[in-house]
């Protein structure tokens, strides 16, 4: 399977999918991901949507490096842009998919670890779905709950939420 992975800070995923990622493309030039790509061997963009005059723009340097390289699913994780091209959203219908850290719907959009801390929520998850032109409305493939009672911080809930999905986006793409 060719993986095209779009991320802003996180690392994990790239460690784990790395046999199958072709190209990793990121917003943020994060030394974390630059380096990870290099130890790793996987090709590496740095896109800052700064260096563009609009979202548009910046969508369509993205979409290009997409064709650039074809790729059978792209995933964003910890990605912290809405992709709006449609161009993008309907030529990868199906085949673009976000991994969202909490149980769509609740806590959609931004900082859902934040969110689940200051509601003190004993049980969060992920969300594994596809992307369309909502926010974190796309079609589900898959929840997994997650148990967060110990957690004493927005960064514990995060990391207990990574761990879990690490392998639930495995089992994912299995099945994909």
């Amino acid at each position: 399977m060719k993986i095209v992975l779009l991320t802003s800070k996180e690392t994990k995923f790239i460690e784990t999918l790395k046999e199958d990622i072709s190209l990793v493309i990121s917003n943020h030039p994060d030394e974390r991901i630059i380096e990870t790509c290099l130890s790793l061997n996987i090709p590496c963009e740095i896109i800052p949507h700064p260096d563009f005059p609009n979202r548009l723009d910046h969508d369509r340097a993205i979409k290009l490096s997409l064709d650039n390289v074809n790729p059978d699913i792209v995933i964003l994780t910890g990605y912290n842009r809405i992709i709006k091209e449609r161009n993008i959203l309907e030529d990868y219908h199906k085949k673009i998919i976000n991994i969202h850290f909490s149980l769509l719907p609740e806590f959609q959009g931004i900082d859902p670890c934040k969110q689940a801390f200051e509601n003190k929520s004993k049980i969060s998850g992920y969300t594994i779905h596809y992307i369309d032109e909502g926010i974190d409305t796309g079609e589900i493939i898959f929840q997994e709950k997650v148990n967060i009672s110990d957690c004493n911080s927005e960064k514990e809930i995060y990391n207990e939420i990574l761990q879990a999905s690490l392998l639930g986006i495995t089992k994912v793409l299995n099945n994909l």
